[in-house]
């Protein structure tokens, strides 16, 4: 069986969780989640890691193992806490941890519908014909847009200076809308420039080696670990890293990294980005990484039964949510009168009463669909994401011999984690804007060489 190894993986961390570190009511809100979730990573047919892996495998830490660690209570006393995360010492009703277990749980549902019978084992050009691709005068010209992207994205962040500041530090965080769309930019045409490299002669990738090298070093200074936020790192780097593995990580290598990543890399970098290295030392701040059975900086499914409390005292929103939703990459400077952040909302909320460090915390679309529509909402929601994932995992090049039609789903399975925690309005304009600018530069490539090659054809032909 294909799936021995992800039903394995995912059962032998629910099970050692559910042992150790569950209460009866993290057990009934998790179920419902984790068996759908289990049903739709089993069915994947893809013999290495791919995006359906990272939907699910964040999908779990996120909706089940951290609710799972965290919720602690009983059916019998009718309220339940989180033991870590922003709502840490407020008690909840029952009834809102199992409404926000069947929001979950119908979001997974309708996205399972939409996509359990995906294209992604549909078969790529290995070998496209090598006179497509692009020669010097296209490599050079991505490359100047690379140095161009490269010099608006550092002008927009307010100097190098700035670009190398932890997030705490820096001197102008109103750039930062703008900047996202350069680095969308930069790092969207760097996939190409990178992708086209390693399909290269021996010949050729000597004599573009030093663009090469130019072009990994300026994503580096863009892309930081030290002070990038982690959602703008993994989206500038892990497409690198599918481009260079060719598509194809081991599966089973790649969920024992993810796992370990999630558990020690990822809450460092969230020390390291906002304080700079001296975040490491910050025991108020890295206290949480020393408990095993503690996933740290996974709030999202205690901010959801928070958001659904809110909605139980304040009413439903009836749309306002889902529009800034659909509008996300409209600057507030155009449209001033654009919804505001909900998460923003109810973190200062939180603030307020002190049971949160930051306003900026996570917040599950779904959820906020909820607070439009009740349970239709994260009904649509499954449905609005499995359309996306389908359509960006069966996309076709209009000349599919430049061999870039993969890259796209790179750009998507790196965004994965971080548009599920949320919230969406602050997280999806990185990937919004690197598909838009990689479609555009894309096309225009497939064009050129499609008309060099029929001007080449009609020439041969009035030749002869």
């Amino acid at each position: 069986m294909k799936n021995t190894f992800r039903l394995s993986f995912y059962l032998l961390i629910y099970a050692i969780n559910a042992v150790c570190a569950s209460t009866s009511i993290s057990l009934i809100a998790t179920l419902l989640p984790f068996l759908v979730i289990v049903k739709g990573a089993t069915e994947n047919s893809e013999k290495s890691f791919d995006i359906f892996d990272m939907f699910y495998f964040s999908s779990l830490i996120f909706f089940v193992i951290a609710p799972l660690q965290s919720i602690k209570g009983s059916l019998t006393d009718g309220v339940s806490s989180f033991s870590i995360g922003p709502t840490q010492g407020i008690y909840f009703d029952n009834k809102f941890i199992f409404i926000s277990s069947v929001v979950v749980t119908l979001f997974y549902i309708c996205f399972y519908l939409v996509t359990h019978r995906k294209a992604s084992n549909r078969k790529y050009p290995k070998n496209p014909n090598p006179s497509f691709f692009p020669q010097s005068p296209n490599l050079h010209i991505l490359f100047f847009f690379i140095i161009i992207s490269f010099l608006l994205f550092v002008l927009a962040s307010g100097g190098l200076s700035n670009v190398f500041s932890p997030r705490f530090e820096k001197e102008s965080e109103n750039t930062s809308n703008t900047a996202i769309i350069f680095l969308a930019a930069l790092s969207s045409f760097s996939f190409i420039f990178i992708n086209f490299y390693t399909k290269l002669s021996r010949k050729d990738k000597i004599k573009y080696f030093v663009h090469l090298l130019a072009t990994i070093t300026i994503l580096l200074i863009s892309s930081n670990p030290l002070t990038t936020p982690r959602f703008m790192l993994i989206g500038c780097w892990l497409p690198v890293l599918m481009i260079g593995m060719r598509g194809s990580l081991n599966l089973k290598a790649t969920y024992i990294i993810l796992f370990v990543s999630l558990i020690i890399v990822l809450p460092i970098l969230s020390l390291t980005t906002r304080m700079g290295i001296s975040g490491i030392y910050d025991s108020e701040y890295s206290i949480a990484a020393t408990d095993i059975f503690t996933t740290p900086y996974a709030d999202v499914f205690d901010m959801l039964v928070y958001l659904v409390q809110y909605t139980d005292i304040h009413g439903f929103t009836l749309g306002k949510n889902t529009l800034g939703i659909l509008t996300f990459y409209i600057p507030r400077e155009i449209w001033t009168g654009k919804p505001d952040l909900i998460a923003i909302e109810i973190g200062s909320e939180l603030v307020y009463f002190a049971f949160a460090g930051t306003s900026n915390l996570s917040s599950f679309y779904g959820g906020e669909m909820y607070m439009d529509f009740s349970f239709l909402g994260p009904l649509a929601g499954g449905l609005f994401t499995g359309y996306i994932f389908k359509r960006i995992t069966n996309w076709k090049i209009t000349s599919s011999t430049l061999n870039n039609e993969r890259i796209p789903t790179y750009i998507l399975m790196a965004a994965v984690p971080i548009v599920l925690r949320g919230p969406f309005m602050a997280t999806a304009g990185l990937v919004f804007f690197q598909l838009v600018f990689f479609y555009i530069c894309n096309n225009s490539l497939t064009k050129t060489k499609v008309a060099k090659k029929n001007i080449y054809m009609a020439k041969n032909n009035h030749e002869h």
